[in-house]
Parts: C-alpha cells; sequence; structure tokens
C-alpha cells in the first residue's frame, strides 16, 4: 500500500483523460447499467404484479394484498441480480482500462463470472448502510465508506462476498476522509445531473462512467500499483 497518500481529487482528475479516450464506451456500458436492468426486468415485474393482484382480488381481495409483497421481493432480487451482472462485467472493463488493455463492450459477458459475489456483496452493502443510517447517520456513512472497494475486489481478485468487504475495510484504512469527500462529491454530481429534465437521460451515465474509473484507479492506488498515465 501507498506510503504517501495522494489526494483522492488527483485520482478524479487524472481519470478525465482515460474517460476521453473512450467516452463512448464508459457512456454506454453506464447507460446499459443504468437502463436495460429497469427495462427488461422491473417493468415486466411491475406488469407481472399487477396482473397477479387483479387475478387474486378476483378470487380474494384481502389475499390479493398480500401478493404484492413476495412478488415485489421476488422482483427486487431479480432486478438486482441483473444490475450487478452488468456491473461485473463494467468493473472488469474498468481495471482494464485502467491497466491500459483493451476492452469493448463484448467483456460486458465475462460479468457472469462475478454475478452472484457481487449480487452478495452489493446487498450487504446496501442492507448495512441503510440500516446503519437509520440508526444513526455516521455510522451509515461509515460503513458505506469502508466497503466502498469491496466490487473492485470481487471482480479482480474473485474474492467471496466477505472476504471483499474486510480486504475493502483494509484498503480504505487511513483513507476513509478521502473516500467519504469522493462519494459526497459523485452523491451531489448525480443529485444535480439527475435533476436536468431529459438531459439526465445522458448525463447520469457519463457521470456513473467517468466516476467508476477514479473510483477503480482509487482501488489501484490502495492496493500498490502503479498507477498508468493517460496525459
Amino acid at each position: 500500500m501507498a506510503s504517501k497518500d495522494i489526494p483522492f481529487i488527483d485520482m478524479i482528475k487524472d481519470s478525465w483523460p482515460l474517460f476521453q479516450r473512450q467516452p463512448l464506451l464508459c457512456t454506454g456500458v453506464s447507460a446499459i447499467l443504468l437502463y436495460v436492468p429497469f427495462l427488461v426486468v422491473a417493468i415486466p415485474v411491475c406488469i407481472v404484479a399487477f396482473l397477479s393482484v387483479v387475478a387474486v382480488a378476483l378470487i380474494n381481495k384481502d389475499l390479493a394484498k398480500l401478493t404484492v409483497v413476495p412478488v415485489g421481493i421476488i422482483g427486487l432480487l431479480v432486478f438486482a441480480y441483473a444490475y450487478n451482472y452488468v456491473r461485473a462485467g463494467w468493473i472488469y472493463i474498468v481495471l482494464r482500462l485502467l491497466r491500459n488493455k483493451s476492452a469493448s463492450f463484448n467483456e460486458l459477458k465475462d460479468g457472469y463470472r462475478w454475478s452472484t459475489n457481487l449480487f452478495i456483496t452489493g446487498l450487504i452493502m446496501g442492507v448495512g448502510t441503510t440500516l446503519l443510517a437509520l440508526c444513526f447517520l455516521l455510522p451509515g456513512a461509515f460503513f458505506a465508506v469502508r466497503t466502498a472497494l469491496a466490487p473492485y475486489l470481487v471482480v479482480d481478485e474473485d474474492l467471496g462476498p466477505i472476504e471483499a468487504l474486510k480486504k475493502s475495510n483494509e484498503l480504505v484504512s487511513g483513507y476513509s476522509w478521502q473516500i467519504f469527500a469522493f462519494l459526497v462529491i459523485l452523491g451531489f454530481c448525480n443529485f444535480v445531473l439527475g435533476s436536468i429534465p431529459f438531459l439526465h437521460l445522458i448525463a447520469l451515465p457519463v457521470s456513473m462512467g467517468f466516476f467508476d474509473l477514479a473510483l477503480g484507479r482509487i482501488y489501484q492506488y490502495r492496493q500498490g500499483e502503479e498507477l498508468e498515465s493517460f496525459d
């Protein structure tokens, strides 16, 4: 691990030339990640849930209310798995780009190799952050920061969920405030760009693609890798 901290803002700046090299790939994959699981899974699940409730209501109205919950949970899990399948492929692409290797949309299919572990890791991260944030805001933020690099570890080192979360905690140690500031800037940019009518359909994938590159660079740095220069 590096002995002298490089400010996270430098990681963001250094990722911009790489993003400029591959704008269509970075933006396109991020758009797939944002919109395809929604279109392919979320919308069909909503239709199935509606039809299920209507069908059950014809038999028993009280039972119809209970139908929504299991259908919703199953749909949410399927959506999360589809999302993490694409995200695993995207992280693989990010790491190849950062290591100055060739990458294309074709690499997305490789996401199946880590999709299950990434799904479980993301589930633990999401539930843990939410529950801790509901109790006390700071523990939730702390958990989110300390586990931020876990998805990269799942893909890069083929670690299981628990191992990835533990190692992420180790890698982030001593760099927590930098990661926290990074996540704040990421959240702010996504909020602002997501508030722009119509343009958010393009702006959000651009933001996601760029900041995923930056977080991947931070991951490399905390791993002690030699960082490529893309200027």
